[in-house]
C-alpha cells in the first residue's frame, strides 16, 4: 500500500553505485534542461525565468510520484506552443499595461487546471481515454504544430523585433507576409549567432555526442553578445531574478474563478491528452529498454501532482520530454533520483548563475526551439495512414492543413481533426462489413449445408448504438432469401461487445423473429457479449440452446433439428 501511494519508496535502499550513476545522469540532463526550459518559456510567451521555475517543483514531483524512473519532465515545445495559442487570444482586449501580468496569471492557472485533469484521469484509471485520439489526427497535428513552432521563431532567430503575432484565421500566412516585409530590419549579430547556433545544435551533436552542445552554444552566444555589448532588451534575455520562486496560491486578479476555469478547460484537456501521447511513447521506449512495467495511470497521477504543485510555485504547464528522457536513460540513470539531482542543478543555476545569462541572445533560444522541432516532423505516419486506408489518410491530411490554417490558434485545427476522425469512425460503425450468405456455389458454407430453412450472415462489428440498426437491417435482408427460413444463423466472432442500445435492439428483434417463427442462432459469440446477455436474461429469451461455439457445430445441430422436424432440404 505504501509503495503504491508513494512510488519513490521503491528507490530505497539505493546502492552507492546507483546513486553515482543517478548523479551523473541528473547533471547531464540539467545541462540540457536549463537552456531548453528558458527557450520553451519564450515559446509559451513567458519570461525565461518561468521556464526555470517550471523545471523545479513539477519535475521533482513528477519523478517522485511517477512510475518510471527515467522519464524526465518539465517544459516541452508542444505544451509551450499550445499554451501560447490558447492564452494570447484571451489577453488581447486587456490594456497593454496589464496584459503581460494577466498572461502570466493565466499560464499559472492553466498549470493548475491541467494538473487537475491529469490527476483525475490517473485516479479513475482513465489513461485509455487517450485512445480517442486516432494516430492520423496526432500525426497530422504534430507535424503541423512543429512547422508552426519553427516558423514562429524565424523573426527572433534573425533579430527582427516588431513582427506582430496575428490571431485571426490564416494568421500564420499573414505573419509570414509581415515577416517578409520586415527583412530589412534583420539584426546582423543576432542573425549570425542564431543561424550558427542552429547549425551547431543540428550537426555538432552528430559528431561528438558526449559534449553538452546546448550548454556550450549558450555560453558561446552569451560571450559574443557581451563582447559586442548588445544590450537591446528585445534581443537578449536580460536580468533574471536570482531567487527561488515564491510559493503562493495562483492569482486571478482580473476575472471570476469559475469563468476563468471554464475558459481554460478545453485547453487543459487538450494539453493533457496530447502530452500523454508523448508520455506513452516515452514509457514504451524505456520499458522495452529496461524491462520496467508500465503504469500509465500512475504517470498521470505524478504529472497531475507536479502540475498542481507547480502552479503554487509560478510554473506554467509542463510535460514529458522524449529528448531529455532518452538522455537520462543513456546517461545511466537508475532511479528517479537522477531527476532530483537535475532539479538541484537547476536551483543552483537559478540562485547563483543567472547573472551570467544576462546577455543570452533570444536568437539562440529560438535556435534551440527550432532544432527541437526536427524530431517532431515525420510525415511517414501520414503516408502509411493513406496507404492503409484512404479515409484515415484524409483525416491526417485534413488535420495537418487545418492546424496550419488556424495557426497560431492550433487547438482549433486539432479539434476539427479530432471531430472529423470521430465522425469517420461513427460512419464506419454505422456501416459495418456484413457478409450475407446466399448458398450459391461461391458461398463458403455451401458444402456444409443446403437447407432452405437456414439463412446466415457474418456481422463484423460490435452491436452498439451506432451499429444496431445495421444489424437489424442485415437480418431482415437475410430473411428475404425465402419464406421457408426458420433459423437465422449469425457468425458472431466479431461481436465482442453489446451496449444498452444494442441489447434493446436485439431484444425487440428476437421478439419480432419469434412472431414469424424464426429463431436467432449465434455461432462463436465472444464471452464478453454472452456475459452481457446473461445479466439481462437476453440469452434466455433467445434460447440457451441457440448458442454454439463455432459455425460447424451450429450447422450440424441445425441439421438435426431440421431432420427432427421433418422439414425439407434443398435439392
Amino acid at each position: 500500500m505504501i509503495k503504491r501511494l508513494f512510488p519513490f519508496s521503491n528507490w530505497f535502499p539505493i546502492k552507492s553505485i546507483d546513486l553515482k550513476d543517478d548523479l551523473v545522469a541528473g547533471i547531464t540532463v540539467a545541462l540540457l534542461l536549463v537552456p531548453q526550459s528558458m527557450a520553451y518559456a519564450e515559446l509559451a510567451g513567458l519570461p525565461v525565468r518561468y521556464g526555470l521555475y517550471a523545471a523545479i517543483i513539477p519535475v521533482a514531483l513528477m519523478a517522485l510520484f511517477g512510475s518510471m524512473a527515467q522519464i524526465s519532465g518539465g517544459p516541452t515545445a508542444m505544451t509551450g506552443i499550445i499554451t501560447a495559442s490558447v492564452l494570447f487570444p484571451l489577453v488581447q482586449d486587456i490594456p497593454p499595461e496589464f496584459r503581460d501580468a494577466r498572461y502570466i496569471e493565466l499560464a499559472i492557472i492553466l498549470s493548475m487546471t491541467v494538473g487537475v485533469c491529469r490527476l483525475l484521469m490517473g485516479i479513475f484509471k482513465l489513461s485509455s481515454l487517450v485512445n480517442l485520439l486516432s494516430h492520423p489526427v496526432v500525426a497530422g497535428f504534430t507535424n503541423a504544430a512543429a512547422i508552426v513552432i519553427a516558423l514562429s521563431q524565424l523573426p527572433k532567430l534573425l533579430g527582427i523585433t516588431d513582427v506582430a503575432i496575428q490571431q485571426e484565421f490564416m494568421g500564420l500566412i499573414k505573419s509570414l507576409a509581415n515577416f517578409i516585409d520586415k527583412l530589412d530590419q534583420i539584426h546582423t549579430i543576432s542573425a549570425i549567432t542564431g543561424v550558427l547556433s542552429l547549425l551547431g545544435l543540428v550537426y555538432l551533436k552528430k559528431l561528438y555526442r558526449k559534449v553538452p552542445w546546448p550548454l556550450v552554444i549558450v555560453a558561446a552566444s552569451c560571450f559574443i553578445f557581451w563582447k559586442f555589448d548588445v544590450s537591446n532588451e528585445a534581443l537578449i534575455v536580460g536580468e533574471i531574478p536570482s531567487s527561488f520562486p515564491s510559493l503562493r496560491f495562483p492569482q486571478n486578479s482580473q476575472g471570476q474563478w469559475l469563468d476563468t476555469i471554464i475558459t481554460l478547460i478545453p485547453a487543459s484537456i487538450m494539453i493533457t491528452l496530447i502530452g500523454f501521447v508523448e508520455t506513452i511513447s516515452i514509457s514504451k521506449a524505456i520499458s522495452f529498454k529496461t524491462r520496467q512495467p508500465m503504469n500509465l495511470d500512475q504517470e498521470l497521477i505524478g504529472q497531475g501532482i507536479g502540475s498542481i504543485a507547480g502552479s503554487f510555485a509560478q510554473a506554467y504547464p509542463v510535460g514529458s520530454s522524449f529528448t531529455r528522457s532518452a538522455l537520462n536513460l543513456a546517461s545511466g540513470a537508475r532511479t528517479g533520483m537522477s531527476n532530483i539531482f537535475a532539479v538541484i542543478t537547476v536551483v543552483l543555476v537559478l540562485l547563483f548563475l543567472t547573472p551570467a545569462l544576462y546577455f543570452l541572445p533570444k536568437a539562440t533560444l529560438s535556435a534551440l526551439i527550432i532544432s527541437s522541432t526536427f524530431g517532431l516532423i515525420d510525415f511517414e505516419p501520414i503516408r502509411v495512414s493513406w496507404r492503409v486506408m484512404r479515409r484515415e489518410g484524409l483525416v491526417a491530411i485534413f488535420t495537418f492543413v487545418a492546424t496550419l490554417c488556424f495557426a497560431p490558434s492550433i487547438m482549433d485545427g486539432f479539434l476539427w481533426g479530432a471531430g472529423i476522425s470521430i465522425a469517420a469512425y461513427l460512419y464506419r460503425t454505422m456501416k459495418p462489413r456484413i457478409e450475407l450468405y446466399d448458398w450459391s456455389d461461391n458461398c463458403p458454407l455451401h458444402l456444409r449445408t443446403r437447407s432452405r430453412h437456414i439463412a446466415a450472415l457474418r456481422f463484423r462489428c460490435a452491436i452498439f448504438f451506432a451499429s444496431v440498426e445495421a444489424f437489424e437491417e442485415s437480418i431482415i435482408n437475410s430473411l428475404t432469401q425465402g419464406k421457408n427460413v426458420r433459423f437465422m444463423l449469425v457468425e458472431a466472432q466479431s461481436i465482442n461487445r453489446i451496449d444498452a442500445s444494442g441489447e434493446w435492439g436485439l431484444r425487440n428483434l428476437v421478439n419480432q423473429l419469434k412472431t414469424h417463427k424464426v429463431e436467432l442462432i449465434f455461432a462463436g459469440l465472444p464471452a464478453e457479449a454472452r456475459e452481457m446477455m446473461e445479466k439481462t436474461q437476453l440469452d434466455e429469451l433467445i434460447g440457451l440452446d441457440n448458442f454454439y461455439p463455432n459455425t460447424e457445430d451450429a450447422i450440424n445441430a441445425l441439421h438435426e433439428r431440421i431432420n427432427g422436424s421433418n422439414l425439407e432440404y434443398m435439392i
